[in-house]
């Protein structure tokens, strides 16, 4: 079973992977990307998901909530995604979490 250090770990490298890979006319022009990106989205809220409870607990500033919501969202109603919407979130959201989940590793190494 996976622990909280390696899903920790796949949720920055999904970060990553949209970071190096998505723009947002690669995002409005390729329907193939917009799955790969909903993917990854997936796989971020996939792995909050399986977080621990007392990991999850011990940093409230993080919104684990609304990344499993995402995720949640996404997988079931993926005809209707606003890619606004998602495009905002990883613009402005996802830099965000990053930090967040880079500071969290750094502790959980310690």
């Amino acid at each position: 079973m996976r622990d909280d250090l390696e899903r920790l770990w796949d949720i920055l490298e999904a970060i990553k992977k949209i970071e190096q890979h998505y723009t947002q006319k690669i995002i409005e022009a390729d329907e193939l990307a917009q799955f790969g990106l909903l993917h990854l989205l997936q796989i971020i809220g996939e792995a909050t998901n399986h977080l621990s409870k007392e990991l999850r607990e011990k940093y409230p500033q993080v919104s684990w909530r609304e990344i499993i919501g995402l995720r949640n969202f996404v997988v079931r109603q993926y005809f209707q995604v606003d890619w606004e919407i998602i495009s905002n979130i990883i613009q402005k959201e996802l830099p965000v979490l990053k930090l967040q989940i880079q500071q969290i590793i750094n502790e959980v190494n310690k």
